[in-house]
């Protein structure tokens, strides 16, 4: 039986998109090895978001070679979409998927996975994704009580000093009946956490729902699980996600909600979509609604 081990860098919208590669690889005969391990087939779904998290893809990637000087090594993710060049000419790489992620990688797989210089297709573009899109499978957490589900995909703000929406793609929302299918496959699995993620969730909007719609569609499923939310954004949406995390207990009490800067003139040099004032009400707003909230932020120094 081949063996597998992959690497995630970066977000949680990352570890999700590795959970389906995993359980595709897992569906197709192969057995998931901790990364460090002598494998096959090894994945390193790579970050950009900084320069420290491209270097760390490609210290993996040699780490990755010199376990298994055999292997087939596929570089995926962000950084294979911002650096797709570079990938696709460095000796120690087999296979190149920059983002969107293909939804089957298995036919993608050469008949006998082994390391070659002279790889004929070594790049494999990404297929553009379109509203409505929907993801084969289920995630595949292994020794996890947490499982992130993934509702949706991209942005479209353009923050200035952002490379998301040039590796990820513009915003789209995942179909509803397949967010539903796949959370009722991770609570029949044993999760009893979904956290729910995005490269921009607070976007989502399908069927009829927007984010704070979503929420109580799913708290429906089962009552003996939570759902926590990855990070968010200020705007109307947030209002009513607040209202359903007052009212609903098994939504988690908590917020990642990015500031990003706390000055008006840089945010909008940031190309952000709030002022410090809209921005420091809806934290008032959250805490006043929902006692004992956990609010989590992030501040870039240096800017520009």
């Amino acid at each position: 039986m081949p063996t597998a081990a992959i690497a995630t860098f970066g977000c949680r919208l990352n570890q999700a998109d590795t959970a389906l590669l995993a359980d595709e690889l897992r569906q197709g005969g192969f057995t998931i090895v901790p990364w460090g391990s002598p494998a096959d087939l090894q994945i390193i779904n790579s970050c950009s978001v900084t320069g420290t998290a491209s270097q760390k893809s490609r210290q993996a990637v040699r780490q990755a070679r010199k376990i298994s000087p055999q292997s087939f090594i596929i570089i995926a993710g962000c950084d294979a979409s911002a650096e797709a060049a570079l990938w696709t000419a460095d000796r120690d790489v087999d296979l190149v998927l920059p983002n969107p992620k293909p939804t089957a990688l298995l036919p993608l797989l050469p008949a006998k996975l082994h390391h070659s210089a002279a790889v004929q297709r070594k790049l494999i573009p990404g297929v553009p994704l379109s509203e409505d899109f929907r993801h084969p499978g289920t995630g595949y957490f292994f020794d996890r009580t947490r499982a992130n589900l993934k509702i949706q995909e991209g942005c479209d703000f353009f923050c200035s000093y952002c490379l998301v929406p040039s590796t990820r793609g513009r915003a789209y929302s995942r179909n509803l009946n397949d967010i539903l299918r796949e959370a009722e496959a991770l609570l029949n699995r044993g999760h009893r956490e979904l956290v729910l993620t995005g490269v921009n969730i607070a976007t989502y909007r399908n069927s009829g729902l927007d984010l704070a719609g979503l929420l109580l569609r799913l708290l429906t499923l089962d009552q003996s699980f939570r759902i926590r939310l990855g990070s968010t954004e200020p705007g109307p949406v947030l209002e009513r996600v607040i209202e359903v995390m007052a009212e609903q207990p098994r939504l988690c009490r908590f917020l990642h909600l990015p500031v990003q800067y706390g000055e008006s003139s840089i945010l909008q040099r940031m190309r952000r979509h709030y002022t410090p004032a809209e921005y420091a009400q809806s934290v008032i707003n959250a805490w006043e609604k929902v006692p004992l909230l956990c609010l989590g932020t992030d501040v870039i120094v240096g800017f520009p």
